[in-house]
């Protein structure tokens, strides 16, 4: 893949292929020409503002109507006259966009001009008016707060959890015999929800489960039971017993992941902000070979409908699912009802629950290294 100095992009809803090329440092252009139609415009300043906090020149080039064809003819007539007598040194990126604008495009650009297609299954970038050239290998190079960033969102805060030896101890205990804590668990997580204020709730544990109150009494979380209430250690501890300790099993078994195949990035407890200064926390995140896969932890019951949609919806209402680019996965100690699993299905999130928890590491290395598989 050659160096162009200005790269041309198709602004779209999908920002993924628009940056991955300029981002690697290998075949970083000078500057990056933003063609954006009328209902693209906040997208295109967004990568704007991305490219210029990068120290990447950058203009939007308006086009109109998405829909007005001949219009968008004459915008990139013009565009390609502007670049005349530089054509080998423009790359013409043809992935976004709506297929109008890559026709349009097509006509004006294809024949003179070095046009490239991000192949995004592949991670490479294709050459497609050059015959034979080799797909080129995009750098993975990006981070979590890079792929917030160019769809509009800002990382508030993150942290990388992990469990103690304590947490793991239990984490393995629990895992290794979900129907017999199932249903303690649930209660437990209910009764933490409720104690904020005060770190105390009443023990609606059945006391023929409370071996699971004395798992969590060992690992510190609470600080005493008695047939009428229980007592969290702290804030912390009261937290930890309404499902952190998942996430931080989740936080391990990512640095395992790390470990094997070297992620881009990853994280937990990620709080990020929109332009409208709405907030939303993701339980963890990873990058890997430039797509985000991003997880919701669930320890409370997910067995009625009415409580198997929201984590569902959670992770589908970030608005960050530009087509592969984008991987979601529902990490549950709960088994899903059906309605739950058909919904995962039509969201095109991935489940791991109840015992293959315990091989969280290895399933996330199946899905994102199949072939390695």
């Amino acid at each position: 893949m050659d160096r162009f100095h200005t790269h041309i992009v198709m602004v779209s809803g999908q920002p993924t292929p628009n940056v991955l090329p300029v981002m690697d440092k290998s075949i970083r252009p000078e500057e990056v020409i933003l063609c954006t139609t009328d209902d693209m415009r906040r997208n295109g300043e967004i990568l704007a503002d991305y490219f210029k906090r990068h120290q990447i020149r950058s203009r939007i080039y308006e086009l109109g109507s998405a829909y007005d064809f001949a219009t968008l003819q004459e915008k990139f007539l013009n565009l390609a006259l502007e670049f005349s007598g530089r054509e080998s040194e423009t790359g013409v990126n043809l992935t976004g966009g709506t297929k109008l604008m890559t026709i349009a495009a097509q006509q004006f650009f294809w024949k003179d001009f070095p046009c490239f297609y991000i192949n995004p299954e592949r991670n490479t970038i294709q050459c497609i008016t050059e015959d034979g050239a080799p797909e080129y290998p995009i750098a993975g190079q990006l981070k979590i707060s890079d792929f917030f960033a160019i769809h509009g969102y800002r990382v508030v805060s993150s942290k990388r959890r992990e469990a103690t030896a304590k947490t793991e101890l239990l984490c393995r205990t629990l895992f290794g015999e979900c129907s017999r804590y199932s249903d303690s668990l649930r209660t437990l997580n209910y009764l933490a929800g409720g104690a904020e204020k005060t770190l105390f709730a009443r023990n609606d544990v059945p006391e023929k489960s409370w071996e699971l109150l004395q798992l969590f009494q060992d690992q510190g979380a609470i600080r005493y039971y008695d047939d009428k209430k229980i007592k969290f250690a702290d804030e912390d501890g009261r937290r930890f017993c309404r499902g952190f300790w998942l996430e931080d099993w989740v936080g391990s078994e990512l640095r395992e992941l790390n470990r094997r195949v070297k992620l881009q990035d990853y994280a937990s407890s990620i709080v990020i902000e929109s332009g409208s200064n709405t907030s939303n926390e993701i339980d963890a995140a990873f990058l890997y070979n430039n797509r985000l896969y991003l997880i919701e932890c669930k320890t409370a019951g997910l067995d009625e409908d009415a409580k198997s949609a929201p984590p569902l919806y959670k992770l589908d209402s970030l608005h960050l699912r530009p087509g592969i680019f984008t991987g979601m996965i529902l990490a549950s100690y709960q088994p899903l009802d059906s309605y739950g699993r058909r919904r995962a299905a039509d969201l095109r999130v991935r489940v791991v629950e109840m015992g293959n928890l315990l091989g969280l590491a290895t399933c996330l290395e199946k899905m994102i290294c199949p072939e390695g598989h």
